[in-house]
């Protein structure tokens, strides 16, 4: 069952607000709602959506279903379409920014201590900004490296991944970064991710080493909202952030559900043809409701997210734009 509601003025929150009430007061009754729509006569700009929006619309969400279990979709009065993992059930809204990204991580307990490692990182990174350009791509690239080794033991604790032995691969061994991997609470990722069909993928089985670095490092580093604040100003944030001393947080199985989700989308949306992910492999799908609709990392424009891909075929540098 699908239901729509309109409202005449956003300005109007007497309104809305009893709108909104008369919804709650019905849906206990409505046992086969899987889907609605909160519609106003103008569209709302995206990119006046910040994380207090989503906080305000994740309130109502979960008002909803808790009333109406059968609930899945939800488009509210922000534009944002919220909708709710397969197994958890958690609300996500689907805003595949790096605002809606943050605002995924921070549901999980492993954002702060990511958010840590990578401003502690990018602290000490400032040194070589100071060397001659002579090896500057080969520091760049360790640098890499070794956050991305940070990244990956937090994840790998995270998911509840042993320490690896103390075997290392010849592909380690031709590349000589065992200074990095060496130093305690740094590994390579071992926590998989899932390509575009939803096929497993083993981390660093599949493409040259420095695309993983690179991928675990933009993990990291998508905790750090706005990242264009964080970047200017690392001294401080490194001086002022509090030390996470407790150890890394085992998720349960919903955390490991929304961050295999946020994984799995960074992937895809870099990788393997930038296709990003198809919502059905996520995402509950009554009456296949979402088809072959597909989500990509992206940039919120007026009234729409645009790809990132889309960003780089019309001639703009799509890392400038994140930042």
């Amino acid at each position: 069952m699908h239901a729509s509601f309109a409202s005449a003025s956003r300005s109007n929150t007497h309104r809305h607000q009893v709108v909104l009430d008369g919804l709650v007061a019905v849906l206990p009754e409505l046992h086969h709602l899987s889907h609605f729509r909160l519609c106003l006569p103008v569209c709302i700009d995206l990119r006046d959506v910040d994380e207090d929006i989503l906080d305000t619309d994740y309130a109502l969400v979960r008002k909803f279903s808790d009333r109406c279990e059968s609930l899945a979709v939800c488009h509210l009065l922000s534009t944002v379409t919220w909708a709710r993992l397969t197994r958890s059930g958690q609300w996500l809204p689907l805003f595949p920014t790096p605002i809606g990204l943050h605002w995924w991580l921070d549901r999980t307990p492993l954002s702060q201590h990511l958010q840590r490692r990578v401003v502690t990182h990018l602290a000490e990174v400032g040194v070589i900004n100071s060397e001659e350009e002579a090896g500057m791509e080969e520091m760049l690239m360790r640098s890499v490296h070794k956050l991305a080794t940070a990244i990956g033991y937090l994840l790998n604790r995270a998911f509840g991944l042993d320490p690896p032995s103390d075997e290392v691969d010849e592909e380690e061994n031709e590349e000589d970064y065992e200074d990095e991997e060496s130093e305690m609470e740094h590994e390579r990722l071992r926590v998989p991710v899932r390509d575009h069909q939803g096929q497993r993928i083993e981390a660093y089985s599949t493409q040259p080493r420095n695309r993983w670095d690179i991928f675990a490092s933009v993990l990291g580093i998508t905790t750090l909202q706005p990242l264009n604040i964080f970047l200017h100003n690392v001294a401080l944030f490194d001086l002022f952030l509090p030390t996470v001393q407790a150890p890394v947080p085992v998720l349960n199985e919903a955390q490991r559900e929304l961050m295999g989700m946020v994984m799995d989308l960074l992937y895809n949306s870099c990788n393997g043809g930038n296709k990003g992910v198809l919502l059905r492999n996520y995402l509950r799908n009554p009456d296949g409701w979402w088809g072959e609709g597909n989500m990509v990392l992206g940039v919120a424009m007026e009234h729409s997210v645009v790809p990132v891909t889309h960003l780089e075929v019309a001639g703009l540098d799509s890392a400038g734009v994140f930042g």
